[in-house]
């Protein structure tokens, strides 16, 4: 991508809309995922496998590594590092370092589980290493979510804006 096209893109996301959100709900993050510890290996050979850790780049993953199969954690979960803070979308088997936490929920799928990381991200600030983002503290978390119109999260809405911003997003890098 050329420098013109980078500062367009920046200049048209620095005049998005924010969102209103006053319509929406506080869900307790314990009582709307299941949420776990991620099945853990802390030393292993290099591999091809994906490893998820504490880490705030590259979806957290930090290494490939051989794959343990008693080890994979499954796909379509958000994971979260204790002293790494960020959560990420998992869309595919990994497997995980020391203090990596996974949240799932049947109804999430990519789209959902993307808008939902930007929420949780939002709030990384509060975190530091003394005070670090462990499974008991994300459990109580409350985090405000659009909601249908049964008062529940509204996962399609959730998974329509993230696939038009990706989209808005493919848009602006092509043109």
């Amino acid at each position: 991508m050329t420098l013109p096209k980078i500062s367009n893109f920046i200049n048209e996301i620095k005049q998005t809309t924010p969102i209103d959100t006053h319509t929406w709900k506080e869900f307790k993050l314990g009582e709307l995922f299941d949420c776990d510890t991620a099945k853990q290996i802390l030393k292993t050979k290099d591999g091809d496998f994906p490893q998820v850790n504490r880490s705030a780049f590259n979806n957290g993953i930090t290494k490939n590594v051989k794959k343990i199969d008693d080890k994979v954690n499954l796909h379509n979960c958000i994971t979260i590092g204790a002293e790494g803070f960020y959560s990420f979308y998992q869309d595919k088997p990994f497997m995980a370092g020391n203090k990596i936490y996974v949240l799932r929920n049947t109804k999430m799928n990519k789209y959902s589980g993307l808008f939902i990381c930007s929420v949780l991200n939002s709030i990384v600030p509060n975190y530091s290493y003394n005070n670090a983002r462990i499974l008991k503290k994300i459990q109580s978390e409350v985090h405000k979510l659009p909601v249908d119109k049964n008062d529940e999260p509204d996962w399609k809405y959730m998974e329509d804006y993230m696939k038009n911003l990706i989209k808005e997003i493919k848009g602006s890098l092509v043109g």
